[in-house]
């Protein structure tokens, strides 16, 4: 829901009737893509409603075979798939990464998240971090407008 709120600033002109469609579909992998093509202008409407499309696709295709397969693998692919997802979330907040206040609100957040969980926060952990993040890059926004 956070997410495909962010990327409606940038899905204004858009019909009333795709929008359901394309919010439904935005994961983290898509918005991670999307939002960082219309940062760099190369997105619209039909880019997010094709990646959208591809990344549901293979994400469906990808829990069937995994399913399908994953008690007859062995150890070692089983144990580099639990690395796979983070790895995912780690290139995708690197490039996203395109100057100082992100890379000033990325760090932050993480270690936020990080001092959370190990204190056990649990309820509420991912909206705190939200805040904190977003207040914080909006803070650094304001002041290097100054």
């Amino acid at each position: 829901m956070i997410l495909a709120g962010a990327l409606s600033v940038y899905l204004r002109d858009t019909s009333k009737a795709l929008l359901p469609l394309l919010a439904f579909q935005v994961t983290d992998e898509t918005y991670g893509l999307t939002i960082t093509r219309f940062a760099s202008g190369e997105a619209n409407r039909w880019y997010v409603l094709g990646v959208n499309v591809v990344f549901y696709a293979g994400w469906n295709a990808g829990t069937l075979a995994g399913h399908l397969a994953g008690e007859i693998l062995p150890a070692v692919p089983r144990g580099a798939m639990a690395f796979a997802l983070p790895g995912v979330f780690i290139s995708l907040l690197v490039m996203a990464c395109r100057d100082r206040i992100a890379v000033t609100v990325a760090p932050f957040s993480s270690a936020l998240s990080l001092a959370l969980y190990l204190g056990h926060v649990d309820s509420g952990n991912v909206i705190l971090v939200c805040i904190a993040g977003a207040t914080l890059g909006m803070g650094l926004e304001q002041w290097k407008g100054r």
